[in-house]
């Protein structure tokens, strides 16, 4: 059997990412040596030329709740088939807004609100954005991720997919979630802010 360069069969299957890798070594599937995803994603593959595979897997949307309503909020995410909301809120106990408060009593507040339509709520507090109240939180907060943003996505990377980052911003261009997007989008996924 013809062996391509990596010393794989040319139709081997190849992780998620390597699409510019399968291309310049002119083989259709390859896997993935080096990747920053975790081991995680090991059994998660893409066929290159047909592009099909667990994509879903590697979707992460974002949304702001900021000028929501709870109903129009849970309907956004249901529609966008959303299993897991990873709330990037640095104090999401502070909010004003009771549905979207994160209860010390888990049957309370957005919790709450996810655990009734079947959608799991966790909070990762590494990825709050600890530069909020400085007037040049952006660049602050993008060197961070540059210098840190594998170890801080770490805990995400394990959560079910398609997932949602949350944050009180309704437009991601006011948000640090959508530096976090950035970040993640670098590394193989697909990004969508939601509306």
């Amino acid at each position: 059997m013809e062996r391509s360069p990596l010393g794989t069969p040319p139709k081997a299957k190849r992780r998620v990412g390597s699409l510019t890798l399968a291309a310049k070594l002119g083989c259709g599937r390859i896997p993935l040596l080096s990747s920053p995803l975790p081991t995680l994603f090991v059994s998660r593959y893409i066929d290159v030329e047909t592009n099909m595979g667990d994509t879903e897997l590697m979707k992460v949307y974002t949304i702001g709740y900021g000028g929501r309503h709870p109903q129009e909020f849970i309907t956004i995410l249901k529609e966008n088939g959303v299993i897991t909301l990873a709330d990037v809120r640095l104090l999401p106990d502070r909010t004003r807004f009771g549905s979207y408060k994160k209860a010390k009593d888990s049957s309370k507040g957005v919790e709450k609100l996810l655990f009734d339509v079947g959608i799991k709520y966790v909070w990762l507090r590494e990825l709050g954005n600890i530069y909020m109240s400085s007037d040049d939180w952006r660049e602050k907060y993008r060197l961070l991720l540059e210098a840190e943003g594998d170890q801080r996505t770490e805990r995400l990377l394990t959560l079910q997919f398609p997932i949602c980052l949350l944050c009180a911003e309704k437009d991601p261009a006011g948000c640090h979630r959508s530096i976090i997007a950035e970040h993640l989008a670098g590394r193989g996924f697909e990004i969508e802010h939601l509306r």
